[in-house]
């Protein structure tokens, strides 16, 4: 292995590492397998209430990481904190002074991860809306079956990477969400837990309009805005974004907006 991705897991940097299992990969490999190396790592936490994660569970926190995905960056460094994690677990001056470089290294890809043409406001920050409506209607499984039948590219590598990584963590958590998430949703039950963990993975960002979509599976279900009060706690605590309503059901807009 080589020897920053060794020192990075010695450090408990599991994206980090995945990033340097394999250098001369591609920008987007390297992170695919990084975020594959995070799920694989990370522990699931238990179920605390109808959602999954909930409350204030974060999916991208579940351990002490100083190098962690954010949305409109691609990722997080704390550079500090990581310099000072080294002085305290590494003695090898030769590993110390390779970690120093780490963090200049990525330093510079946290910032320079998108290509400048694709850039906005000249570092690419971004909110993103997921395809919510077919993610809900197809399932993960049938976007790993996509994805597995693209054309070989750094891009299916990564995509391919980061899809394994979801499915490793999603195998080990509790209840019922990996079967709600891999597959079609049935009910407004698995609708709204499906869509609460990609919006999890999407850290809150913008979920469009919900009301649209999830109001396409309410049928005057009586815990229904249990569900709703506890996904709009979860993102407060979060700091989501936003989501719209649109009226298409009005009854479940209405509950939504009581909630």
């Amino acid at each position: 292995m080589n020897r920053k991705a060794e020192i990075l897991y010695k450090l408990g940097e599991s994206l980090a590492a995945g990033m340097y299992e394999d250098e001369n990969a591609s920008i987007a490999e390297r992170y695919g397998r990084g975020l594959r190396r995070y799920f694989e790592h990370a522990g699931p936490p238990p179920e605390n209430g109808l959602l999954y994660p909930t409350l204030k569970q974060n999916i991208w926190r579940l351990s002490v990481c100083h190098v962690r995905f954010h949305y409109s960056y691609s990722f997080h460094i704390d550079a500090d904190g990581l310099r000072r994690a080294g002085e305290e677990r590494l003695d090898d001056p030769f590993e110390k002074e390779l970690l120093e470089r780490i963090i200049g290294e990525l330093t510079f890809f946290r910032s320079s991860l998108i290509a400048p043409r694709y850039r906005i406001g000249g570092n690419g920050w971004t909110h993103t809306v997921l395809n919510y409506p077919r993610i809900l209607r197809e399932g993960l499984g049938r976007y790993i079956e996509r994805v597995n039948a693209m054309s070989a590219s750094p891009l299916k590598k990564a995509l391919q990477d980061t899809l394994k990584g979801i499915c490793s963590f999603l195998k080990r958590s509790p209840g019922t969400i990996r079967d709600e998430v891999m597959n079609p949703a049935a009910d407004f039950r698995s609708a709204i837990r499906s869509f609460n963990f990609f919006f999890a993975l999407d850290a809150y960002d913008s979920a469009g309009r919900f009301d649209d979509y999830l109001g396409e599976y309410y049928q005057g279900e009586k815990d229904a805005s249990a569900y709703l009060e506890e996904l709009f706690q979860t993102m407060d605590i979060h700091c989501g974004w936003h989501l719209l309503h649109t009226s298409k059901y009005p009854e479940f807009t209405a509950l939504c907006l009581k909630a």
